[in-house]
């Protein structure tokens, strides 16, 4: 019984070891992505604007693996006038 309890005790403290050391690598790279997908959508929005004298604004973007990109409330403006 009570090497069971120590078997379940070190299987525990492993895999929050490995859970922890998991966050701490995955951290500097989420900050990546996410810097580099606010950069292409600044680049985008930018060449955008430039090409078409239009601006695009929206509320929410959301990426997803299995159903793609989500942007809800999407507005088109003319930069000039201001006009939906």
């Amino acid at each position: 019984m009570k090497s069971r309890f120590v078997k379940s005790a070190i299987g525990v403290c492993v895999f929050l070891i490995i859970l922890l050391l998991s966050l701490y690598v995955m951290a500097p790279i989420y900050r990546t992505i996410d810097s580099l997908m606010h950069q292409a959508e600044s680049e985008f929005l930018s060449e955008f604007s430039e090409k078409t004298n239009l601006s695009i604004s929206y509320d929410s973007l959301s990426p997803s693996i299995l159903t793609g990109i989500t942007v809800k409330n999407i507005r088109v403006f003319e930069i000039s006038t201001g006009d939906e």
